[in-house]
């Protein structure tokens, strides 16, 4: 009690004046880390912009909404990146409008995070999009079966 009504006084004790210091220090340490955090952060942060009719690249994760065991089964081999699309328009910083094909279930708008840019001119062209049912899971089939096998276990065949 004594140190805040010496305060609102004036007067100035060598008990308000370690206290004023320890005050100091910790907001300056508190500054420091704040600062250190922010340049850690920021170290691999790049700011991503698009102009209206650039080309990129479509980042779709089939794998978000179903377990990690069968994702690791289902989509290891899949494309990352699909495309490259034309942007239409830019809704916010972080967002942006892409014009997809007219059969794709997917919706147009995409957070930055999910666009790349294409750089070069000899580009793969991956515009196949994935078919999703109407509870949001993909439908994963194989195009074709190239080869099978059979195998005797326990007096049994499995092919």
């Amino acid at each position: 009690m004594t140190i805040y009504c010496n305060a609102l006084v004036g007067i100035t004790t060598p008990q308000t004046l370690k206290i004023e210091g320890n005050i100091k220090n910790k907001k300056d340490n508190l500054t420091f880390v704040h600062n250190r955090m922010k340049q850690h952060k920021n170290q691999h942060h790049n700011e991503q912009s698009f102009d209206i009719g650039d080309s990129i690249f479509l980042r779709i994760q089939p794998y978000k909404q179903i377990s990690l065991n069968q994702a690791k089964k289902d989509n290891k081999l899949s494309p990352n990146y699909y495309g490259p699309y034309k942007v239409l328009q830019k809704i916010d910083t972080t967002a942006y409008k892409l014009e997809l094909p007219a059969s794709s279930q997917v919706p147009l708008v995409f957070h930055v995070s999910c666009l790349k840019k294409v750089i070069g001119d000899k580009l793969p062209v991956q515009t196949i999009l994935l078919e999703i049912y109407e509870e949001g899971k993909i439908i994963l089939e194989p195009k074709a079966i190239t080869e099978t096998r059979t195998r005797q276990q326990q007096n049994r065949s499995i092919s």
